[in-house]
């Protein structure tokens, strides 16, 4: 059983805690939207390539062509770019953000849909074509120079596109319990048992998705953390939870990109996202909702691979070891070229 499902199946779970704030003091950018995918990726200044606050992060907006982006920023240096994913936002990244603060300039967006970053009407907007598209309008803007991409669970997709699609913007891609969207695809219509643990995806997709992850104060998202987070982090996410929209956002993600339907498959199966530029897979093998069967067959689709395992970390893995996925980011990074 899935976290999300084990959490459903449970009653009286309801996390309390002091009340605190998914905001920022933050300013909007805006600027000339860089151009990607031509050698002239990073024309004019961009809107935000300058240093960070180390202690706290800055927050501002940045103007993509169809959608503005809350994007959080902390330190100087190489620019790494962190992708968070459902039901999260960009602090998910936080933890593993205060390991590595002291050598690098690490950025996190809300992606589409979420928290305070713009929520398109349209369904059709949150096609992984859109979403892929953002991160490649969006480092351009945020950096100067290739950066350090890296991703967690739905982050996972998004990401593999990126890098496939746009690979002069990265130095090198870090995935952490991020799926390969074709061999997730692959194992979602042949492996019984990702078939299984993906089920709670018809529960995203449906019309009451949204009034049962947020009854009792979004207890069933709470408990699907088990004890991934701490005391101080759940009013933190309960509030981006509760910003008008997002829980939608978040589940349109789902919606739009359901491989139940033909034309969605289609999509998701015609973006064969194999990969060039130096790659690192870390994978908690206890995740119930992304099988350990997600790494069989990755060399496929890259050409430079490592992969490294974890006994006993489940899904949320940059919350559960994040000294050690910032040490492999670290390492990871000091061997890429600069």
């Amino acid at each position: 059983m899935t976290p999300l499902l084990l959490a459903l199946a449970c009653t009286g779970d309801t996390t309390t805690a002091d009340s605190g704030t998914a905001t920022a003091d933050s300013g909007t950018m805006t600027g000339t939207t860089g151009t990607t995918g031509t050698n002239d990726t990073w024309p004019g200044e961009g809107q935000w390539r300058g240093d960070c606050p180390t202690d706290t992060a800055e927050q501002r907006t940045v103007q993509l062509t169809d959608v503005a982006l809350n994007v959080a920023c902390r330190g100087s240096g190489p620019t790494i770019l962190f992708l968070h994913g459902f039901p999260e936002w960009w602090y998910s990244w936080s933890s593993v953000m205060d390991e590595l603060v002291d050598s690098y300039r690490l950025v996190a967006p809300d992606q589409r849909g979420y928290n305070l970053s713009d929520k398109p009407a349209d369904l059709s907007a949150y096609e992984i074509a859109h979403l892929v598209a953002d991160i490649g309008e969006l480092v351009p803007e945020i950096s100067d120079g290739p950066v350090v991409l890296i991703a967690h669970d739905w982050g996972g997709p998004v990401a593999w596109g990126a890098a496939h699609t746009y690979p002069e913007l990265f130095r090198g891609f870090l995935g952490a319990n991020a799926p390969h969207p074709n061999v997730w695809v692959d194992l979602v219509l042949n492996d019984p048992d990702q078939a299984a643990a993906s089920a709670y995806m018809a529960l995203f997709r449906s019309e009451q998705a949204e009034a049962i992850l947020s009854a009792n104060d979004y207890s069933a998202l709470v408990a699907a953390f088990s004890d991934a987070l701490s005391d101080d982090d759940v009013p933190l996410y309960k509030e981006a939870w509760a910003q008008e929209g997002a829980l939608t956002g978040g589940l349109n993600w789902y919606r739009a990109n359901n491989v139940d339907d033909p034309d969605s498959l289609a999509r998701f199966q015609e973006l064969v996202a194999t990969v060039d530029i130096p790659t690192r897979v870390l994978w908690g093998l206890d995740d119930t909702a992304l099988l350990p069967q997600n790494l069989e067959g990755l060399d496929a689709y890259v050409s430079d691979l490592e992969i490294v395992e974890y006994e006993g970390v489940d899904h949320w893995i940059e919350h559960r070891i994040p000294e050690e996925v910032a040490a492999q980011i670290r390492d990871f990074e000091e061997g890429l070229a600069p």
